[in-house]
C-alpha cells in the first residue's frame, strides 16, 4: 500500500535567483582551493624529483605522481577541456 502525504502547496522555484555576490564568492573559493591543491602537488612533485636526482632512483617521484595525476587531470579537463 502506497501512502502519499502532502502538506501545504508546492513551492515554485522557477523565479528564484541566486545573488551575484554568492556566485562570485563560490567561484573565488573554488579557484583558491584548486590553485592551493595544485601548488601543493607541484611542490611534492618537485621535492620527489629532487630526491630522485640525488639518489639516482625515481621511485618516489612515481609514487607521488600516482597520487597527484588524477586530480591534476580533472582540473586540466575542467579548465581546458572541450566546451559545449
Amino acid at each position: 500500500m502506497n501512502r502519499r502525504f502532502k502538506f501545504g502547496e508546492d513551492f515554485d522555484i522557477t523565479d528564484v535567483e541566486v545573488k551575484e555576490g554568492i556566485k562570485v564568492r563560490d567561484d573565488n573559493s573554488r579557484s583558491l582551493l584548486v590553485m592551493t591543491l595544485i601548488s601543493i602537488g607541484v611542490i611534492f612533485l618537485l621535492g620527489a624529483a629532487a630526491m630522485g636526482f640525488r639518489e639516482g632512483a625515481f621511485d618516489k617521484l612515481e609514487a607521488v605522481w600516482l597520487v597527484v595525476a588524477a586530480p591534476f587531470g580533472a582540473v586540466m579537463q575542467h579548465y581546458f577541456g572541450p566546451t559545449k
